[in-house]
């Protein structure tokens, strides 16, 4: 929640600082682990002003750096489909269980992650990958012959996914 105090650190015109704003328990329960990690990253005074979008990354990340390999069921390894559009990426991303089009042969069918779990890149498949996580199943991405994703695209993912991942 932002600061209501000034850009000087005065309290607003009507004296004391605003208290923070309360979420009933209600709300808290039908927001949910994914939208309530977002609220708190915010209130927190986390990254909300540089806050990572899922657009931004499919426009400077998964066009660029993930569609040669992603671009269709024939060439998708793993059978992640990131192509023809931002709505098909996030569907094959976002609370899908890893391994999940290769079946039980698949390298990461019995990791128990998701390729995207919301509020946890330790628990993303695609965050681990990108790290380069040494314990993490199948290959890593890109593949060396593509090059690295840079470390801000690497945070950007990583604050993408903390925030909720949202659409």
């Amino acid at each position: 929640m932002a600061d209501p105090q000034s850009a000087t650190g005065a309290p607003p015109a009507g004296g004391a600082p605003a208290a923070p704003a309360q979420m009933s328990p209600n709300a808290e329960a039908q927001m949910g682990p994914t939208a309530e990690a977002g609220a708190m990253a915010v209130e927190a005074g986390g990254p909300a002003a540089g806050a990572s979008s899922f657009a931004t990354i499919y426009d400077e990340i998964i066009t660029q750096r993930c569609s040669s390999c992603h671009a269709s069921v024939e060439a998708g390894q793993g059978g992640l489909v990131m192509l023809p559009d931002a709505d098909t990426a996030y569907a094959n991303l976002v609370m899908v269980p890893a391994g999940t089009m290769g079946g039980a042969d698949s390298p990461c069918a019995s990791s128990g992650l998701n390729r995207v779990t919301p509020g946890d890149p330790d628990a993303s498949l695609l965050y681990l990958k990108v790290t380069k996580d040494p314990g993490v199943c199948g290959g890593e991405m890109p593949p060396p012959i593509l090059g690295d994703l840079t470390p801000e695209n690497i945070e950007a993912i990583r604050t993408w996914i903390l925030e909720g991942a949202m659409p």
